[in-house]
């Protein structure tokens, strides 16, 4: 499985007889060098794009599209149980995830960037009382302005568990996953009133 990136830099340059399809549905898909990261591969016949969500910025839309080709290609994760902006929970209590991962088993990949509410600890909570792990991706580097930066979100995450958030930084198109999140690892039932300050990244 490659990226747009693997091919734009890799030392031998692309034959017109090199085909791709796409990681998720597996049609076949054409390489182009589009203005958008997202954009280097398009479905042939002019299908939706199988990671696109029209309301997210390119730049989250790259993070959540190397998290889907991260846990799939190296970590092993059933590209076809792949799915991006669903909803986990019933319809009393729920949660939209950026990516959702069903096989081997539930995962969801939660990815910031421009977000000032971040309301995680609610999130985390909806996603883990119904079976899933959780990553939280955040972007990062000198290229972009992300609301909450990684050391800010770490420290709100460490008041409820010894987590670790991944970071997506554009610039080098590198992503590392973070902390798993599980129920055991984290408690939700902290106690905000010791906050001498308003937390936007749990509470918010």
């Amino acid at each position: 499985m490659v990226s747009g990136f693997n091919i734009l830099e890799s030392t031998s340059p692309t034959s017109p007889d090199d085909s791709f399809r796409c990681v998720l549905c597996e049609r076949d898909v054409d390489f182009q060098d589009g203005n958008e990261k997202f954009d280097f591969f398009t479905h042939s016949e002019g299908e939706d794009h199988c990671f696109e969500y029209p309301g997210n910025s390119h730049l989250h839309q790259s993070a959540s599209e190397a998290a889907i080709l991260k846990f799939c290609s190296q970590l092993g994760c059933d590209r076809t149980s792949v799915d991006v902006e669903k909803r986990v929970g019933n319809q009393r209590a729920w949660t939209k995830t950026d990516v959702r991962i069903l096989n081997p088993e539930p995962i969801a990949i939660e990815v910031y960037y421009r977000c000032r509410h971040c309301s995680l600890q609610r999130k985390l909570q909806r996603l883990l009382e119904n079976g899933y792990s959780v990553y939280v991706i955040c972007i990062s580097g000198s290229e972009c302005k992300p609301t909450h930066t990684p050391d800010e979100f770490n420290r709100s995450l460490r008041k409820i568990g010894p987590v670790e958030v991944g970071t997506y930084r554009p610039e080098t198109n590198t992503l590392s996953i973070g902390t798993r999140i599980t129920p055991e690892l984290v408690d939700l039932d902290y106690d905000f009133e010791k906050d001498e300050s308003y937390d936007y990244i749990l509470k918010g």
